[in-house]
């Protein structure tokens, strides 16, 4: 069974209170909660130190009882709390098994869709691997240049792709045992529009999602 974990904390450094911050006149954290329960996702699960009336109060109507209110400790609410901690505790709270499947869905990347999380289901299902992680293409990749500032320059019909944090998918026991987290060396790879791979961090991120779903209505 693939678990969806929506992790929600108060604190921001960059922006204040970023997951209740209102992108077009509904919180961040809404258009996240709201494709979760429109996808194929049967258990959802919201790990926050935010009180569970303030979460059910951005809920749409249609959420129903799919999810459930995880309370997170303060100390994996910090800012150098890692994202390790969070899974670890929702993994012992639901008594997940490594059979299990982990989708973890970042509110900081509000375009993606409960399509996107659908087809990313599907490709993780079908190839039966133990982890996921959503990309975008970068173009022009023969234009790029590493820490040195040397001209990278990449065969052709070759492509860079980049991780957007809109979607990881991730098996328990993989990420029990894998020291490098939440993915393998070489994960599966769905790859979503350069568009829809905003990762909101500071206010500019914001103002662009915020044109891009004005111009999408």
């Amino acid at each position: 069974m693939i678990y969806g974990l929506i992790p929600a904390r108060k604190g921001s450094i960059r922006i204040k209170n970023k997951n209740m911050k209102l992108l077009n006149l509904k919180p961040l954290i809404y258009y996240t909660i709201k494709n979760a329960c429109r996808s194929k996702l049967r258990k959802i699960i919201i790990s926050t130190d935010y009180s569970q009336d303030e979460i059910e109060n951005v809920f749409p109507s249609y959420c129903g009882k799919r999810y459930e209110y995880v309370k997170r400790p303060d100390y994996l609410c910090t800012n150098d709390a890692l994202a390790d901690g969070y899974i670890y505790h929702m993994i012992k709270h639901m008594d997940l098994k490594n059979s299990d499947s982990i989708c973890l869905l970042q509110p900081t990347c509000p375009l993606r869709d409960f399509m996107d999380i659908n087809q990313a289901i599907s490709i993780y299902n079908k190839y039966d691997r133990d982890s996921l992680v959503s990309v975008y293409r970068l173009e022009n990749a023969n234009r790029i240049y590493d820490y040195n500032c040397q001209h990278m320059q990449l065969p052709k019909n070759r492509y860079v792709y980049v991780r957007n944090s809109a979607i990881y998918i991730f098996r328990v026991g993989m990420f029990k045992y894998n020291t490098d987290g939440i993915f393998e060396k070489s994960p599966l790879l769905f790859v979503m529009p350069v568009q829809k791979s905003i990762d909101i961090n500071e206010q500019y991120d914001f103002d662009y999602a915020s044109v891009i779903m004005e111009e999408g209505d």
